[in-house]
């Protein structure tokens, strides 16, 4: 899917700068410049099922449908950025179910200055629940629909304009609020 491809794309391509950025020459593995960062996106960013149940402050874009777990990738890369979790300001603010619309009021909530911003989106808006219900999980026959007509469906919602211009949106909100040393 384009969300996961993105996803998976986004992190390859910013690895190396996370890994360089303001890095000695020495020490590529060192994190301490990341003191402000944030994770926002949908269940994927999330985490969901992937630990127990987990709350960082209270994010606006939060609701009581919204569920966040302790083993989400952005909470492991946090714990990993320093010695010191206490030290770096993170914002958790990636909510299960989130559609884009969602992610960018999540962007649009996010403070200034951000150094590092990870992004997961889309999913929803294509159907992935769908897709995995009827793809995936087919040995639940009588509960699974078409997977053809799932993944199609998919295609076509990640191949309109609409879906492009929201992950734009998105993409832009969120650059705006990235400090000079800062990557996504």
């Amino acid at each position: 899917m384009r969300s996961v491809a993105t996803t998976i794309a986004l992190l390859l391509f910013s690895l190396p700068r996370v890994l360089t950025q303001g890095a000695s020459d020495q020490d590529l593995y060192d994190f301490s410049w990341i003191t402000k960062w944030s994770a926002i996106g949908d269940s994927y960013a999330a985490g969901i099922g992937a630990g127990n149940s987990y709350s960082i402050g209270s994010p606006s874009s939060a609701s009581l449908d919204c569920s966040r777990y302790d083993g989400a990738y952005p909470n492991l890369i946090n714990l990993q950025l320093g010695t010191d979790p206490e030290s770096i300001d993170f914002m958790f603010s990636a909510c299960s179910g989130a559609v884009t619309s969602e992610v960018i009021t999540q962007a649009k909530n996010l403070t200034i200055d951000q150094q590092m911003i990870t992004i997961s989106s889309g999913g929803n808006d294509a159907g992935l629940t769908d897709i995995i219900n009827d793809c995936v999980y087919t040995y639940k026959a009588a509960l699974s629909g078409d997977c053809t007509a799932s993944l199609e469906k998919a295609q076509s919602i990640m191949e309109s304009d609409e879906f492009a211009s929201k992950l734009d949106e998105l993409l832009s909100i969120a650059k705006s609020k990235l400090a000079d040393n800062g990557t996504m």
